[in-house]
This record gives structure tokens, sequence and C-alpha cells, in this order.
């Protein structure tokens, strides 16, 4: 799904998108690394996994593209897993919900028991994320109203920068005020 943004739109997203990225580097900082380098690849794989794909297996997590500025990008290695039919569609639902990539696609793909599964209590830490896109699949009119706002403090606490990009664009101008406001204040 594709969307553009207003200049001023933009700019609050790329604020909140390096603010994300800060954190990120933060914590990324905190595993000792050697002068190889090696070890600080492996940090970064490793905080990847733990904030996009805590529930996928380390045998999946083969392919990482980097970006020119040493980073992980974060749409790629997520786009390779969710293509793997090794994996189970809840997981890989779980992961497109994280980086708002092909998520009908895979709703299309569910059972009615792996759909029903996202509609209850589980224990994925994005859990009003899944919420949110659950509800929107099935075109709900309460997404708005009840899952939303906690869609989008789920992806801000978590660091889940397309996730963040993705509700700040469908987000209404007063909803885009407060969450850049929050984020600020944090």
């Amino acid at each position: 799904m594709h969307f553009s943004l207003d200049k001023q739109t933009e700019k609050t997203v790329t604020m909140l998108a390096i603010q994300v990225q800060k954190l990120l580097m933060t914590l990324s900082m905190l595993v000792p690394s050697d002068d190889s380098g090696l070890q600080y690849d492996d940090a970064r794989i490793m905080l990847w996994k733990s904030i996009y794909a805590p529930s996928i297996n380390n045998k999946s997590l083969k392919h990482f593209y980097w970006t020119d500025r040493g980073r992980i990008d974060n749409t790629k290695p997520a786009r390779y897993i969710i293509c793997s039919k090794n994996i189970s569609i809840r997981k890989r639902f779980v992961l497109a919900c994280s980086v708002c990539f092909e998520v009908h696609e895979m709703w299309e793909e569910m059972s009615n028991e792996d759909r029903a599964h996202f509609y209850t209590q589980n224990c994925e830490k994005i859990s009003p994320l899944l919420l949110f896109w659950a509800h929107s699949m099935e075109g709900s009119d309460i997404v708005l109203e009840q899952y939303m706002d906690g869609a989008r403090k789920s992806a801000i606490e978590i660091g889940l920068l397309e996730a963040v990009k993705y509700l700040f664009a469908v987000s209404t101008e007063d909803e885009r005020r407060t969450m850049a406001s929050a984020s600020i204040e944090e």
C-alpha cells in the first residue's frame, strides 16, 4: 500500500522516525563490539529480530539488507520472510502488520481459525496493532475509534518505524498533532 504525505506531515513523520532511530541506535550501542565490526552487525540483527520478528526462528533470518548508512533496511528482510511459506501464516501476518506490508494479502491467505486468533487476547507484544489490522480487514467502522490509538502507541513504544509512518499517514490532522506532541514530550 502506498500513500503520500503533505510537507508538514512528512516533516513530522521524519521527526518521529529520527526519534525512533535514535532510540534504536542507543539500544544497539549497549551491546559491546570488537574491531571487526562483525559483532556490531550481529547486534543490529539481534535488535531487528527483537523488534520486528521475535517469534521467527533464527534459521529464517538469513537475508538482511543494509542501507548506505550502515543500517538494516527494515522492510527487505521482512518482505523475504513474509513470502516464505515455511513459516506459519500467523507469524508472517504479525511481521506483515509490523511493517504494514502485504497485510491484505496475508489476511486473504488465512483460515477463519487463524483470523479468529487475532481477535482474541493473544500474547504478541504488538497486540493493539494486530487488533487494528484484523478489524481493518473486516471493514469494521469501530477501527479508528477503538483501535487506532492503541496501534499507534504500540508501534511507537516498540519502535516499528514503518507502522508509525503508516498510522500517521492514515490519521486525521488532530490525531497527527496529538501523536507528534506525545512523542516529543517523551
